[in-house]
């Protein structure tokens, strides 16, 4: 009887008659010297249900650490358009519906689990998925000067009166008062009073000013919004001549509106030397009001202010006989000062009061964010404010505006400041498609350094995320794989490098460190071999292996690629309509590493024993039946 010769692998040559081997759902293990038989077949292992998630198919699978170390690693897949995550038990709970299709590819920071498709990408985050501010660079409301008006009288009164009306609510009007008499005792205000019965406030008074007997006082009131209001001032004594500015200055904190933290000149009484300095400090959500009185025997000598500074109206002025009184009242909006900024005035010959004071902005309870996922009104949101507390209300009402600028609104204003850029969480939202624009759709992703990196799908660019958060992108965080004009189909991480897979080349990029862009392209360590398919690359045994865009699979020995398939193996992945479909994946059996390569549009898949060596390299097949995705 004829002896059985066994195949040790799948090898069929163009000419059968030379080799005709097929060796399918087994696998050949080399033997010690003394064996009976050299070449041990062996059945490959089924199939047992571990989970069940989903109608399928499985597009991806990735293993990511929980941050809560009690629930430890979970298993998440892709299944139809679903993700899940299955624990060591099994057990497969539903995370979220999403838009991916297609093959997926995942990377976690281990604490963001991102997942693209070549066409969308998506962001799970158990603690709920950042949000980053953008266009409110503080949490307080703009300050700005509103409506505004005067009067001024030359004849000796006791009672002078001025109109204003307001266009926002809860505004804060802010009285100007100038008065002289010329003699005895400087004027000064008794009482502030409107129509609209609004509570005034005695902010400062300045009297006795060198030269004339005159004063400046700041009064102020609380305006709920109204249409129009006469305000009447009465004076202790009568005053000959006065002006009267009021302002409305809308978005300040009707609570507490002055900045109690600011640093102010002083009040300047009497001659003053011309092109004078007064450094203003405030804190970040102040602004400064300005107000300059002079009485002066001459009517031209009126104030010189720097650049920054709006004039609230014009400069006024009231005058008997030789004596010229006025009042100018100035706004300077900007939100952060130092030493630097300054209030000019031109040298007086009589006396002057300068006024400088520091008003705050009210609280802001909306804020503009970039928004990865869904946010919907009662969501609980967590703002992580610049003084390092975190800062935890609820959504008020529904969002508006497009994703990079959607506006919330929230049903506690912010306590304290926070910057451009600060990050927020709601705990619900902890899945999210990435709609940032300068997202481009990818193929891959990995991870390293703290950035996720991507091919960005059909350029010869790859792009990176914001360090260590998966939810914000930038235009400038792109650069192109240029040694070769090829497409870039695939990024992969390899010892600390990123290997930059081409249709035609492999690039070599390091951390440099740098600041306009981290990564550096090393230029001794060019691979002129491209892929051929963005999913046929894998990392195993300390190395990559590809499916080479020659039809050969590669195996990475440093920086040279070494043929690990066969000529039968070649010859046969030929005859199928496309190796460009190629998916690779790893499965570890009792130490064996098998490589899997499997051609869908061929429908076969072959497997390559690593454990095996490369000489030769053993190769056999893998059939199925039933169910597909089992």
């Amino acid at each position: 009887m004829a002896a059985w010769i066994w195949p040790a692998q799948s090898y069929q040559s163009r000419s059968l008659p030379l080799d005709a081997q097929r060796l399918v759902n087994m696998f050949t293990e080399p033997s010690p010297p003394d064996a009976k038989t050299q070449v041990p077949i062996y059945m490959c292992p089924g199939l047992s249900l571990f989970a069940r998630m989903g109608s399928g198919p499985i597009r991806g699978m990735h293993i990511m650490s929980d941050p809560n170390p009690a629930v430890g690693e979970a298993l998440y897949v892709v299944s139809g358009n679903q993700l899940f995550s299955v624990n060591v038990s099994g057990t497969a709970t539903l995370l979220g519906t999403t838009s991916l299709g297609g093959n997926v590819v995942m990377a976690d920071n281990g604490n963001q689990l991102v997942m693209v498709d070549g066409g969308t990408g998506w962001v799970y985050q158990p603690g709920g998925l950042n949000l980053t501010t953008t266009v409110t660079a503080n949490a307080f409301q703009s300050l700005a000067a509103g409506n505004s008006n005067f009067a001024t009288w030359s004849t000796a009164q006791t009672v002078q009166t001025v109109e204003l009306s307001t266009s926002q609510t809860d505004a804060v009007i802010v009285l100007f008062i100038t008065s002289e008499n010329g003699s005895g005792t400087s004027p000064s205000v008794l009482s502030v009073a409107d129509t609209s019965s609004l509570v005034w406030t005695q902010r400062s008074v300045n009297l006795n000013t060198s030269g004339v007997n005159s004063a400046c006082e700041v009064w102020w009131a609380v305006s709920p919004g109204i249409t129009s209001t006469t305000i009447t001032v009465t004076y202790t004594a009568s005053v000959r001549t006065g002006v009267i500015r009021a302002v409305e200055i809308d978005g300040a904190n009707t609570s507490a509106p002055w900045d109690v933290n600011a640093s102010l000149p002083a009040v300047e009484n009497g001659s003053i030397t011309a092109n004078s300095v007064y450094p203003v400090s405030t804190t970040a959500n102040s602004s400064v009001l300005l107000g300059l009185f002079y009485s002066s025997s001459s009517a031209d000598e009126s104030p010189v202010i720097a650049d920054g500074w709006d004039a609230i109206g014009p400069l006024v002025a009231s005058g008997v006989g030789a004596i010229t009184n006025g009042i100018g009242l100035y706004f300077l909006a900007s939100s952060i000062f130092d030493a630097t900024e300054t209030a000019w005035t031109s040298g007086f010959g009589a006396a002057t009061v300068n006024v400088v004071d520091a008003i705050v902005a009210a609280p802001s309870n909306s804020m503009t964010l970039e928004v990865t996922g869904t946010i919907v009104s009662g969501d609980t949101i967590a703002f992580n404010m610049d003084n390092g507390t975190l800062f935890t209300t609820t959504v008020s009402g529904p969002p508006s505006g497009p994703p990079d600028a959607t506006i919330v609104n929230l049903s506690t204003p912010f306590p304290s400041t926070i910057t451009s850029g600060a990050t927020a969480y709601v705990a619900n939202n902890v899945l999210g498609q990435i709609l940032q624009p300068a997202f481009s759709p990818a193929a891959t992703v990995t991870y390293f350094d703290g950035y996720f990196a991507f091919d960005a799908r059909g350029t010869d660019q790859f792009f990176l995320s914001s360090i260590d958060d998966a939810t914000q992108y930038s235009t400038l965080d792109y650069a192109s794989a240029t040694a070769d004009p090829d497409d870039v189909l695939a990024i992969i991480n390899y010892h600390e490098q990123f290997l930059i897979f081409g249709t035609k080349t492999v690039e070599v990029w390091y951390d440099s460190g740098a600041l306009a862009f981290p990564f550096q392209r090393y230029d001794g360590a060019f691979i002129q071999r491209g892929a051929a398919s963005a999913y046929a690359i894998v990392k195993e045994d300390n190395t990559v292996l590809w499916l080479g865009e020659d039809g050969i699979f590669y195996r990475l020995n440093g920086y040279t690629p070494m043929r690990v398939s066969t000529f039968a193996t070649e010859h046969a992945w030929a005859q199928y309509p496309s190796i460009q479909d190629a998916i690779a994946f790893v499965v570890t059996i009792e130490g064996h590493k098998f490589v899997f390569l499997n051609f869908p549009s061929g429908n076969a898949t072959w497997c390559y024993d690593i454990s095996a060596g490369i000489d030769p390299p053993l190769w056999h097949e893998r059939e199925s039946s039933g169910n597909p995705w089992v």
